[in-house]
C-alpha cells in the first residue's frame, strides 16, 4: 500500500481514506484526520480493509440516503476490473461483510464499539438498511416481507429499550446481538435479537436531567382522545416516573422530539411484526398501568391499619387493579406486605410507607422488564428461523459508564464489566489471533508486530474463576445477610488490593464503602451501596402468587382465591419459565423466592462441530431456580444465580459464538458531549482514540489478509479466472505466482506459506469478481437491480421511517412518516386504533374469549420452544389483513362471566365450592402458634376483621404473634 506523507509537501487531511495509510500514525495525526474529515462531513474512514471509524454527526447527511445506499448496492454488484471504489461507509463495510459470507459461506460478526452518544445504534440501523438492499426479495416473493418486518422489529426494541440521556437523546440501555439469517442463495430469511442487561432501575424512575424509556412519553403524547378515557392518562407532568416536563429540553439539535408522532409509528412497527389489536392494547394498557402503578402514595392510617401502611389514593389503586386484573385490596396488601422466609418458616413483613414505595418500584420494574422479554421473545418467534445456511451478527453495548452526578452502581459495575470484555475480544482478535498460524506458515515478516495496551488484567481482575471481582461478589450474595456490601469490599481488598487496576476508596456520602476498577477507557469509582442486594436481583414472590396464581389454582377460573390476574395477558407474562420460582420445600405450592433470569431467552447460533448444521436456537440452559412440574430434581447447590454471575455467563457464550465468525469492526467516535453538529472537541475525540486503541488497530491494519487456503484450492477455485490469464501449466505454487504477476499484485496482497495462500482483500475481490462475472444468474439478477435503480425504482420498498433524522428536503417517500402516510407498513396511523369505540371499562369481565380456551398466550405446553411464547402463538398470530388483526368486537366490553373482582370474594374468607389449601406445620410452629393464642385469647378475630380492619389470617395471626412478644418482653 502506498503510504500518504503527512510531512512536507503532505496531502490535504480530509483526503486521507485510509488511517493505516497516513504516517507517521499517531493519536494526534488521526484526530486532525477525523476533524478534517468531519468538518466537510465525510464522517467514515477506514482502517485498513476490516475496520471502519463513524463520528456522529449530530445531525442529517446526505451520505448516509437512501440514493447514496443504491450507490453502494451498485459498487457490490459491479464485477468489472475497471470499477473506482466509493469513498468509506457503513454501508461498504456491510457490503464486503455479506460479500464475504456469500463468496465464503463463513458466517461474518460486525462489532460496534463506543461511547454514549457516539452513534453505534445509528451505525446498526444503516448496516441492517445495506443487507436488506442486497438480500432481500422483491414484493411477492418469499421473505420480501422482511423489508418491512426488520427495520419495525428494531424500532419496537428502541421504543421500549432506549431513552434520553444527558448524553444521547437516544441510548440504548441495554446491549444488543442481532442475528441476520440468510439462505445459502444469499437472502435473508429471519432475524434473531438477544438483549443483555436491560436497565431495568430506569423504570422507577430517571436520573435527573435524563427521561425514562421512550414508550411511556410515546403513549402519553401519542394516545387518541378516546384512548386516554380508557386509560386514564392525564399530562405526562402528572406522572412520577416521567419526572419533570423541563428534565431536558424538547429539541436537541435538530432530533425529532415528536413523541405523539412516534407513537403512531409504533402501532404500525407493532402491526408489521404480527402483534395483534389485542396484544397491543394490551401492552399499551400494561404501560398506562405501570404509569398510575408510580403515582401510588402510602401513609399509616392506626384507625384502619395498625402497623403496616395503606394506599392514601385509593382512586388510582383501582385503576392499576383493573388493569392488572386483580382487587384493589389484593394488590394493595401486596404492596403494604412482604413474605420472606425465615428458616423455613414463612413470616409476613408489615412495610412503612417507605418500604411499600419500594414494593411499588419492584413491582413496577418487574412488569416492565416482563413486558420487554415478551415483546422481544415474540419478535424472535416471528421472525427467527432454523432453517438458515449463514448468519451476519451484529452486536453493540451501551457505551461506559462513568457518571458524575451520582454513584456508580451494579448496573454501572455491569455494562463497563461488558465493554471491557467487548475491548479485550477486540484486542485478541486484531492483533494475536492469527500470530501463531503466520509463524507456523513462515509468512510473520509481512504482518506488522504491534505493541498495544493490553486489558487483559483488568478482565483478569473483574472474571476470573474463582477470586474475580464478579465471582466474590455473587459469593458474598449467597451468603447475604451474613455478608453485606461492606464485607463484600473487604473481601475485594483481601483478594485484589495490590492489583494495579483496583483500589479501595473512602466512604461515600452515605456511609458505603467505595473501590474504584482502571477500565480501558479510565477509572471508575463505584459505590458499594445495594451491590449485594442488586445481584440477587430477587423478585417478590407475592407478585407471582398475586398475578400469576398459586398452586393447583392457577387454571381456576376467576375468583377463586390464587387464581391470579383475570387478565391473560398479565398472568401470562408471570407464567412458564420467564420467571425461575423456588417452592417451599414442604410445600410446593407456596412460592418462596423468584427471579427473572438475566440471560437471554435465547442463544446464539452456533454450528455442530464438523458439520454444517446448527445447534437450536432456544436457549439450552435452563434457569438454575426452576418450579418444573415434571420432574422432582432439587435446585442446584450452586444456589441461586446472581446477576453479574449471568451475566458474565451470557456473554462467555456470546463471545464463543463471535469466535467462529469473520469480524468486522466499527470504532464510533462522539465528536463532543453537547450533541452539537459541526462541532468536534479534540480533547475529547484524543481520549476516545487512545482508549480505543486506534493508532495501534491502524499499524496492525497496514497488512492484513483475510481469506487462506491451499495452494491446490487456490487454484481449482480460480480455474477459470487463471485459465483467461493463460495461467495453465507448473506446479500449484508457481501458477499462485504467475496470477500475482498477472493480475499487478504486491506481496501484502498475495503471500505464500509453508501449507497455504493468503489473500488480501483487494486480492480476493479481484479473483472472486472474476467468477462472478462469469455467473449467468448472477449478472441477470444484477442488470435487473441495475435497471430499477436507473428508473428510481424501489421495488423492496426500503425507505426507513424510523430514522432519528428528517431529510431537509429532498428525500421524501410515500411510506415516510415524514410524509403523508405508511405505505406498506399500513395504510395510515388510524390503521390500529386501541379501542374500537368509547364505551367504558367494565370492571370484572375484561379480556374473555379473545383468547383460546382460557389459555395463557404462552401456554407451558409449548415450553420446549420458548421461555415465554408458544408456537401456537406465534402462528396464529395476526397477518396484515386478517380477521384476527382486526377484531370487530371491543376488548374492553363487558361480558357475561364474573371475575376476580367480585367485592364478595374477598382474601381470608372461603367461598362456596372453595377449598382452603392445607398447610403442614412444624412442631414448634404449632407450639408457638398455642402459646400465642393463649395470651392473647381475649382478642378475638372478628374484633381484628371489622375493628383492626385485618381481613387477611395472615395479618390477624402476625399481630397476635406481635403482642405475644410484647406481653413476653
Amino acid at each position: 500500500m502506498n503510504r500518504q506523507q503527512t510531512a512536507g509537501g503532505r496531502q490535504k487531511l480530509e483526503t486521507v481514506t485510509d488511517l493505516s495509510t497516513i504516517a507517521p500514525i499517531s493519536d494526534d495525526i488521526i484526530v486532525s484526520c477525523l476533524r478534517e474529515r468531519f468538518m466537510t462531513d465525510n464522517i467514515y474512514t477506514n482502517i485498513g480493509t476490516s475496520a471502519l471509524v463513524a463520528v456522529n454527526p449530530h445531525k442529517y447527511v446526505p451520505t448516509n440516503s437512501d440514493s447514496v445506499l443504491h450507490k453502494y448496492a451498485a459498487e457490490y454488484r459491479d464485477t468489472s476490473e475497471t470499477k473506482e471504489p466509493l469513498a468509506p461507509h457503513i454501508f461498504q463495510l456491510a457490503n464486503n461483510a455479506y460479500y464475504h459470507m456469500r463468496r465464503t459461506t463463513q458466517d461474518q460478526s460486525i462489532l460496534l464499539s463506543g461511547e454514549t452518544g457516539s452513534g453505534k445504534s445509528e451505525n446498526r440501523r444503516l448496516a441492517i438498511k445495506a443487507f436488506l438492499e442486497l438480500s432481500v426479495s422483491n414484493p411477492g416473493k418469499k421473505g420480501s416481507k422482511l423489508s418491512a418486518q426488520v427495520p419495525a422489529s428494531e424500532f419496537v426494541l428502541e421504543s421500549f429499550g432506549s431513552a434520553r440521556t444527558l448524553f444521547n437523546p437516544n441510548a440504548s440501555r441495554f446491549g444488543k446481538y442481532t442475528e441476520l439469517q440468510f439462505s445459502d442463495r444469499g437472502r435473508l430469511t429471519g432475524i434473531k435479537t438477544l438483549d443483555y442487561y436491560l436497565e431495568r432501575n430506569r423504570v422507577a424512575g430517571a436520573p435527573n436531567g435524563e427521561r425514562n424509556f421512550h414508550i411511556f412519553y410515546y403513549l402519553v403524547a401519542g394516545a387518541s382522545p378516546e384512548e386516554r378515557q380508557h386509560l386514564h392518562l392525564l399530562d405526562k407532568t402528572t406522572y412520577r416516573y416521567l419526572g419533570s416536563r423541563g428534565a431536558v429540553a424538547a429539541r436537541q439539535n435538530g432530533v425529532r422530539d415528536d413523541d405523539a408522532n412516534r407513537f403512531d409509528q409504533l402501532k404500525v412497527a407493532l402491526k408489521a411484526i404480527g402483534l395483534s389489536k389485542r396484544h397491543v392494547a394490551q401492552t399499551c394498557q400494561l404501560i398506562a398501568a405501570i404509569l398510575h402503578l408510580g403515582n401510588l402514595e402510602f401513609m399509616i392510617d392506626r384507625s384502619k391499619n395498625e402497623d403496616a401502611a395503606i394506599v392514601r389514593n385509593t382512586d388510582i389503586l383501582e385503576i392499576v387493579a383493573e388493569f392488572l386484573g386483580i382487587q384493589p385490596h389484593a394488590l394493595e396488601s401486596a404492596l403494604s406486605y412482604k413474605t420472606k422466609l425465615v428458616k423455613k418458616e414463612l413470616c409476613t413483613v408489615f412495610l412503612d410507607p417507605d418500604g411499600a414505595s419500594d414494593n411499588r418500584d419492584d413491582l413496577a420494574k418487574t412488569l416492565y422488564s416482563l413486558l420487554f422479554a415478551w415483546l422481544n421473545e415474540h419478535i424472535n418467534q416471528r421472525l427467527c428461523r432454523d432453517d438458515f445456511a449463514t448468519f451476519i451478527g451484529l452486536f453493540d453495548l451501551p457505551g461506559p459508564q462513568n457518571m458524575t452526578s451520582r454513584p456508580n452502581s451494579l448496573d454501572h459495575f455491569c455494562i463497563n464489566f461488558a465493554n471491557e470484555r467487548l475491548q479485550n475480544w477486540i484486542q485478541k482478535r486484531v492483533f494475536e489471533s492469527q500470530n501463531d498460524e503466520y509463524a507456523a506458515e513462515g509468512i510473520s515478516r509481512f504482518v506488522p508486530i504491534v505493541s498495544y495496551f493490553d486489558n487483559a488484567e483488568c478482565v483478569r481482575l473483574l472474571q476470573n474463576k474463582p477470586g474475580g471481582l464478579v465471582h466474590i461478589m455473587d459469593d458474598q450474595t449467597r451468603r447475604a445477610p451474613k455478608k453485606t456490601d461492606q464485607t463484600m469490599v473487604e473481601a475485594f481488598a483481601k483478594r485484589w488490593g495490590n492489583h494495579s487496576s483496583f483500589k479501595v476508596g473512602s466512604m461515600d456520602r452515605s456511609g458505603f464503602p467505595t473501590f474504584t476498577v482502571n477500565h480501558f477507557n479510565g477509572p471508575v469509582t463505584y459505590s458499594s451501596d445495594g451491590f449485594l442486594e442488586r445481584n440477587a436481583d430477587a423478585l417478590n414472590p407475592d407478585f407471582v402468587s398475586l398475578l400469576r396464581g398459586i398452586g393447583s389454582n392457577i387454571n381456576d377460573t376467576a375468583g377463586v382465591e390464587g387464581s391470579g390476574s383475570i387478565n391473560p395477558f398479565v398472568k401470562g407474562l408471570f407464567s412458564g419459565k420467564a420467571i425461575a420460582t423456588q417452592a417451599h420445600p414442604r410445600n410446593e405450592d407456596t412460592i418462596v423466592s423468584a427471579q427473572q433470569p438475566v440471560k437471554p431467552m435465547r442463544a446464539p447460533s452456533t454450528r455442530r462441530k464438523g458439520t454444517i448444521k446448527r445447534m437450536g436456537t432456544i436457549s439450552r440452559q435452563p434457569p438454575v431456580i426452576e418450579e418444573n412440574e415434571d420432574d422432582d430434581e432439587s435446585p442446584s447447590t450452586g444456589g441461586a444465580p446472581c446477576v453479574a454471575g449471568e451475566f458474565r455467563s451470557a456473554l462467555d457464550t456470546l463471545f464463543d459464538t463471535l469466535n467462529e465468525t469473520q469480524a468486522w469492526f466499527v470504532f464510533c467516535i462522539n465528536p463532543n458531549d453537547s450533541q452539537m453538529p459541526n462541532q468536534l472537541e479534540g480533547r475529547s475525540v484524543k481520549g476516545q482514540v487512545r482508549s480505543a486503541g486506534l493508532p495501534e488497530v491502524a499499524k496492525r491494519s497496514v497488512s492484513v489478509f483475510e481469506v487462506g487456503m491451499s495452494p491446490e484450492e487456490f487454484c481449482e477455485r480460480y480455474r477459470h479466472p487463471l485459465n483467461d490469464l493463460n495461467i495453465t501449466e507448473g506446479s500449484y505454487e508457481e501458477q499462485v505466482e504467475q496470477s500475482k504477476t498477472a493480475l499487478s499484485l504486491g506481496d501484502d496482497d498475495i503471500v505464500i506459506g509453508t501449507h497455504k495462500i493468503f489473500l488480501s482483500q483487494v486480492a480476493f475481490h479481484n479473483l472472486e469478481d472474476r467468477i462472478r462475472a462469469n455467473d449467468v444468474e448472477e449478472q441477470k439478477r444484477n442488470r435487473m437491480r441495475d435497471a430499477e435503480a436507473a428508473a428510481g425504482l424501489d421495488p423492496r420498498d426500503l425507505a426507513d421511517p424510523y430514522a432519528p433524522y428528517a431529510s431537509p428536503g429532498g428525500e421524501q417517500h410515500e411510506n415516510s412518516p415524514f410524509g403523508d402516510g405508511f405505505g406498506d407498513l399500513g395504510q395510515s396511523s388510524q390503521a390500529l386504533p386501541l379501542v374500537a369505540n368509547a364505551s367504558p371499562f367494565q370492571r370484572a369481565d375484561l379480556y374473555d374469549e379473545d383468547y383460546d380456551d382460557h389459555k395463557s398466550f404462552r401456554s407451558d405446553d409449548f415450553d420446549n420452544r420458548s421461555r415465554l411464547t408458544s408456537q401456537h402463538d406465534a402462528e396464529s398470530v395476526s397477518n396484515f389483513g386478517t380477521e384476527s388483526y382486526a377484531p370487530s368486537r371491543n376488548m374492553f366490553q363487558s361480558s357475561d362471566k364474573k371475575g376476580l373482582l367480585d367485592k364478595e370474594a374477598l382474601p381470608g374468607e372461603i367461598q362456596e365450592g372453595e377449598t382452603t389449601e392445607v398447610v403442614k406445620e412444624t412442631s414448634n410452629r404449632r407450639k408457638w402458634v398455642a402459646l400465642c393464642w393463649a395470651l392473647t385469647f381475649y382478642v378475638p378475630n372478628v374484633l381484628l376483621k371489622h375493628i383492626g380492619r385485618m381481613k387477611r389470617i395472615d395479618v390477624q395471626q402476625a399481630w397476635r404473634e406481635k403482642l405475644a412478644i410484647n406481653i413476653i418482653i
